[in-house]
């Protein structure tokens, strides 16, 4: 069954970095990683349709191809801890 989605708005305001923390926009060395966050974070949330791993690799791919290639360079860099370890979820 389809839930009808909420149109959801929240503005956020900016965090300071713990020190030591280094930030970086991601690259194509860091596709598995992110299809890897990608897949955990909606699996088991009421976003989660039933998408596979495969499903959130071709979602960062896409990124990564964007119209007018990849779509990271222009985003703001990531904390390199918000980049997880390469262990399967």
């Amino acid at each position: 069954m389809r839930h009808r989605r909420l149109p959801m708005k929240l503005a956020l305001a900016r965090q300071p970095l713990d020190a030591g923390v280094t930030c970086r926009n991601p690259d194509v060395r860091d596709k598995e990683d992110l299809a890897i966050l990608l897949y955990a974070a909606y699996r088991g949330t009421i976003d989660d349709e039933g998408e596979t791993f495969a499903d959130a690799v071709a979602e960062v791919d896409k990124l990564f191809a964007g119209p007018t290639g990849n779509s990271f360079r222009t985003a703001p860099s990531w904390p390199r801890r918000a980049i997880p370890s390469r262990r399967r979820v």
